[in-house]
């Protein structure tokens, strides 16, 4: 962007499932970008649960996992779609034209359980899941081409997690000395192993914050891309493009 801006901060939307999942993201989003003040959150009503749960039942019930089958189709179409709609809203929170500074995180649960770091390699449905992700974000710019010039869309950055975002709790753990012993757990366990309960809801502003937002720390990180495969291309993407490096 140029200096005729009137806005210099940089924007973050943020994509999930649920309420949790936005605070969780968020909390990655600035220990990766240093804690800058420089930026402002968005935390967008858009969801791709509903079609990522569809997606998973198609799939599973066919037995077959290709970027072009059906249900991979469908899914790229819902994502797309709710980029569309977070893209609107996000612009409007902004009171600006959004631009390559800004930042729209898409996460969503695959709920899908790895048995191992090399598990997620080595399964069909894991490698398709992320593939389809990066195949919509590259369509969805694609679509924009016409109407915005490149230096005028967000960057986009998918980060699907299995099974849940609370994976991403279990790993920054680790930091306090806890051993990570999550992998061939389903999310509802993994929950009510760190948290005592199984809706996050239940925990309060507070309780979140003190039992999951406060250990994903900057040095934390590192944690999580060592237990959490699928978090790597993201802690890197985000990284790189750090504003100001973090107090580890």
């Amino acid at each position: 962007m140029n200096g005729a801006d009137v806005d210099d901060s940089r924007y973050v939307g943020i994509i999930a499932d649920g309420g949790t999942d936005r605070p969780i993201i968020l909390q990655l989003v600035k220990s990766l970008f240093g804690g800058s003040s420089y930026w402002q959150e968005v935390f967008l009503d858009q969801s791709v649960v509903d079609y990522m749960d569809s997606f998973r039942r198609a799939a599973s019930k066919l037995g077959t996992y290709a970027l072009c089958d059906a249900a991979s189709r469908e899914l790229r179409r819902g994502i797309i779609a709710v980029l569309y709609a977070a893209f609107g809203d996000m612009q409007r929170a902004a009171a600006r034209p959004l631009c390559d500074r800004d930042l729209i995180v898409i996460n969503t649960d695959a709920e899908w359980v790895l048995n191992s770091q090399d598990h997620y390699y080595e399964q069909d449905w894991a490698v398709l899941v992320t593939k389809v992700f990066h195949s919509a974000i590259e369509e969805f710019y694609h679509k924009m081409r016409h109407g915005h010039q490149w230096e005028y869309l967000p960057f986009v950055c998918p980060l699907v997690l299995f099974p849940s975002t609370d994976i991403l709790v279990a790993a920054a753990r680790t930091q306090e000395g806890e051993p990570f012993q999550y992998h061939g757990v389903k999310a509802p366990e993994i929950k009510r192993r760190l948290y005592g309960v199984g809706n996050l809801y239940y925990l309060g502003e507070e309780g979140l914050k003190e039992m999951a937002l406060d250990f994903i720390t900057p040095a934390a990180c590192g944690a999580i891309y060592k237990h959490v495969p699928e978090s790597r291309m993201f802690l890197r993407s985000l990284s790189w493009n750090r504003i100001e490096q973090p107090n580890v």
